[in-house]
């Protein structure tokens, strides 16, 4: 399958190339390869093993078998033959979701708070802090440009791992790296649903959009459709597939990943402990959803 686009990018001065991007798919009984080229030139290289399917993404109801003060970690048993590892930096938002999400997904990011459902300003932050809230002063970021983002929130108390989990509590977690060799999967708490256009992060509470959305005037366009259209609870990163996209189509994207976020919760309710409570798509149709414009 070969698929060509131009996308436009900007550069550090802010000016605007074409780069043509072409995705090349090739799959076979035993596998899937999947090539991003960018001017000819590889930029990403995906490999998929029909016996080794990539388990990120994944979400379980785990069950904590052992909490460990010493590491601020804990083992949680999700029903693989090893036990995945949970750092009290990746429970409930404690490592920069938003960031970590965004470079899963390829895109480079600008955050703000998502305003309250009344209006009144950002919605109520959790007494555990989120390390996007922590975020250290501002670093240059090559040829002059500055990370763009909210200034940091005064610091608030963190929990240690001990008193915020104990051996026997159910905990529904995601996939964020692959087992290697001895060691389990890396989980964490802070779940991310990829859509086309946008992902939702239930547990998080900001919105980010794409730098390379071309204008501010559009950016902003599409910070005012998501915070019109979005849940009550939870946070949005907007896609560069977003841009130009229609007032439908965003709702759309909406409604189906809030839709699939309450048919997990809804599993978990029915749903043993170490058991999948949703499965990401195969590797050529992540492709497709995250690459193809």
């Amino acid at each position: 399958i070969d698929a060509s686009a131009q996308q436009s990018q900007p550069t550090g001065e802010d000016t605007v190339l074409s780069v043509k991007r072409e995705i090349v798919i090739n799959a076979s009984a035993l596998e899937v390869r999947v090539a991003l080229l960018e001017d000819n030139s590889l930029s990403e290289f995906y490999l998929e093993r029909e016996q080794h399917r990539s388990l990120v993404g994944n979400i379980y109801k785990g069950k904590v078998t052992r909490v460990l003060p010493g590491m601020q970690a804990a083992f949680v048993d999700i029903g693989l033959e090893k036990a995945g590892f949970l750092h009290v930096s990746d429970f409930l938002g404690g490592v920069d979701a938003l960031g970590s999400t965004a470079e899963a997904i390829g895109e480079d990011i600008e955050t703000e708070p998502v305003p309250s459902s009344d209006g009144g300003g950002p919605a109520p932050e959790p007494d555990i802090l989120l390390a996007e809230e922590e975020a250290p002063p501002e670093q240059p970021q090559g040829r002059g440009r500055r990370r763009r983002g909210r200034a940091p929130l005064p610091r608030r108390l963190k929990l240690p791992i001990e008193q915020q989990l104990k051996r026997g509590q159910e905990i529904i977690v995601q996939i964020a790296k692959e087992a290697m060799g001895t060691k389990g999967a890396r989980l964490t708490s802070s779940i991310s649903l990829p859509g086309r256009f946008l992902v939702y992060m239930p547990t998080s509470s900001h919105l980010g959009v794409s730098r390379r959305v071309g204008s501010a005037e559009e950016r902003a366009r599409l910070r005012g459709i998501v915070n019109e259209t979005r849940p009550p609870q939870g946070g949005f990163i907007i896609r560069t597939a977003c841009e130009g996209v229609s007032r439908r189509e965003i709702q759309r994207d909406v409604a189906f990943l809030t839709k699939t976020w309450q048919s997990i919760l809804k599993q978990n309710e029915k749903t043993a402990p170490a058991s999948i409570l949703y499965s990401d798509l195969d590797v050529a149709l992540r492709t497709v959803r995250d690459l193809f414009s």
